[in-house]
């Protein structure tokens, strides 16, 4: 006699009594098998998500830093670079009006293109530092030996991107 037959024998049950109740074991337990492989996909996929978050917050910070010390650069140096190109801009013009007037002769008109040129970099040097501090989110880019840098223009767009029509 087997121990399947003396539990069965001993319980008062039949050979099929067993085989039923065998088969609906096996069916709840494949059951909460199933729903314990659902309950661990959905903690997988939460996890997963949760990773993602995290990292995306991570960069979020860290952007959130870069943007703060770059604005201190720029608050720092601004003064310092307006000033520059405030001195060499009011220098072109008395240079401009010098050769209005006559007081200086450019027959070659070599000076004259010159303040041209110094007038269109103070031009582009006021102009990055206004985009520099507008800047309120950026990305870098590899520029040259891996140095990385901000890509202006790029910055200026996706800033202009994320404003609402009523404050542009």
């Amino acid at each position: 006699m087997t121990n399947r037959t003396a539990i069965g024998n001993g319980l008062g049950l039949t050979s099929k009594d067993l085989k039923q109740i065998e088969l609906t074991a096996l069916t709840t337990f494949l059951k909460a098998a199933e729903h314990l492989y659902e309950l661990y996909a959905i903690a997988d996929n939460n996890y997963q998500e949760l990773k993602q978050a995290r990292q995306k917050l991570k960069e979020e910070q860290l952007n959130r830093a870069a943007v703060e010390s770059l604005q201190a650069i720029v608050a720092t140096f601004s003064p310092y670079l307006n000033n520059a190109t405030a001195a060499i801009s009011g220098r072109t013009q008395l240079l401009e009006l010098a050769l209005r007037d006559g007081d200086i002769h450019d027959k070659n008109e070599t000076i004259a293109r010159a303040l041209e040129v110094f007038e269109r970099s103070c031009e582009q040097i006021v102009s990055v530092i206004h985009k520099l501090k507008n800047i309120n989110v950026f990305k870098t880019s590899i520029y040259h030996d891996s140095t990385k840098i901000i890509d202006l223009d790029k910055s200026e767009a996706r800033r202009e991107a994320e404003l609402t029509p009523d404050q542009v």
